[in-house]
């Protein structure tokens, strides 16, 4: 098996496995590996950064989602904030992509880095979709211009889809939908316009959905068909 192979097999997504090996980061049996092409065995030790990974040739996948709650970073440790690794016992799973630590909702947790992959990369425009409330009532022609895309800070946000759930004196409510995955998009894409977005909570990551973990802090196994929708990504 390829080097980068290895790595990626134990949930880190295929161009960080190949950028760790290159960088020098990576030991194979003691010796320092640059080239992730590089052949392994089983039974071979693999370090990063001095830590050996847990990884076999016939790793067996895990697929959960996750309901994150607000005040949690998306990370597995963090030493100046509370992180979604306190509330996951299983440690051998990797957040597909990340949500802000003041965003709630659908995380799709797994240790198979190729669909972590698919799931998160800009190439393959899986959706995203997000429940926000916005303040202020922003009319058809600035969401018009999200869908159309606006320039911030020279890279090219938009919105796929958007939609007006209601309203109130003060505030929108609406159903968003993303392809893009970028940081803090949606938060920048309403800065633009001026409208200040004041709740955000994910609902679903492509196929799978939030009313599989409808609580904060809730984690259930992907299982039956629902897993087979998830695992086509792959085949992207």
């Amino acid at each position: 098996m390829k080097l980068f192979k290895a790595i990626q097999k134990t949930g880190v997504a295929r161009r960080r496995a190949a950028q760790l090996v290159l960088s020098g980061r990576v030991t194979v049996d003691g010796k320092t590996i640059k080239e992730p092409w590089h052949k392994v065995w089983p039974g071979q030790v693999i370090k990063i950064d001095g830590e050996e990974l847990n990884w076999t040739e016939d790793q067996e996948f895990l697929y959960y989602a996750f309901h994150k709650p607000q005040g949690y970073v998306t990370a597995l440790s963090d030493p100046s904030a509370p992180h979604i690794g306190r509330l996951i016992k299983n440690k051998k799973l990797r957040p597909a992509g990340r949500l802000d630590k003041d965003v709630s909702g659908l995380l799709i947790l797994t240790n198979d880095g190729v669909l972590i992959n698919k799931l998160t990369h800009p190439r393959y425009q899986i959706e995203r979709e997000y429940i926000a409330i916005v303040y202020g009532n922003p009319p058809e022609s600035k969401l018009d211009l999200l869908k159309r895309g606006v320039i911030v800070n020279g890279e090219r946000l938009y919105c796929k889809d958007i939609k007006i759930l209601n309203t109130t004196m003060t505030t929108t409510k609406l159903r968003i939908i993303m392809t893009q995955g970028r940081k803090r998009e949606i938060k920048r894409l309403f800065k633009a316009i001026r409208h200040r977005v004041l709740s955000l909570k994910r609902i679903r990551h492509g196929p799978i959905t939030i009313e599989l973990v409808p609580e904060p802090c809730n984690l259930k196994e992907i299982k039956g068909a629902l897993l087979q929708k998830l695992l086509a990504i792959k085949k992207l």
